[in-house]
């Protein structure tokens, strides 16, 4: 496994974990049947307080009692991690989508950091896609699942970012990590 912190065009790159404990109600508490999707989210959380931290502490706090979880929350500054990858999330919107596929929502309170922070989901990305040893194809929106406007911002490119130039910076990414992670 590939570990310590990269600098990331003068950014600190590090995912932090603050992982979320069995037996919550948001944490379906299975193993995923098979690993095989990575899927992209927006929080579509615009307080300006809605960062990772915050978003991975509303995990560990079990969701509000919702039936919600996914594996990374990204910012502007940070990775927060809240489930190992082999672990089912309910992020998709369906029981396949949430049965093989790893969660990222990158948060959007931050409108001006928000490229900012899709350069450090893309390296997230690019960082799973060397370890899992996938294929690109296996990046998807959340709307691949549910059909939810989801990631909107990205679908949009209202903020600047779209889905395509996401995907280039995952391409750009991926030279940096071996080709297989160990």
């Amino acid at each position: 496994m590939l570990r310590g912190e990269f600098d990331l065009r003068g950014r600190r790159m590090k995912i932090d974990k603050l992982l979320c404990p069995l037996g919550l109600k948001n944490n379906p508490n299975r193993a995923m049947r098979e690993l095989t999707h990575i899927t992209i989210h927006c929080t579509g959380n615009y307080n300006a307080t809605a960062g990772a931290l915050n978003h991975a502490r509303y995990q560990l706090n079990g969701s509000g009692g919702r039936s919600a979880s996914w594996h990374y929350t990204v910012d502007r500054d940070f990775i927060y991690q809240s489930f190992d990858d082999d672990r089912e999330c309910w992020h998709a919107g369906n029981a396949r989508g949430n049965s093989c596929s790893i969660g990222i929502e990158i948060c959007v309170n931050d409108k001006p950091g928000f490229e900012i922070a899709c350069n450090r989901a893309a390296w997230l990305v690019a960082f799973l896609v060397r370890k899992h040893n996938f294929n690109l194809d296996v990046i998807v929106q959340h709307c691949f699942w549910s059909g939810k406007n989801c990631p909107s911002e990205l679908r949009s490119g209202v903020w600047g970012v779209t889905w395509e130039s996401f995907l280039d910076m995952v391409k750009g990414y991926l030279g940096i990590f071996p080709a297989v992670l160990s």
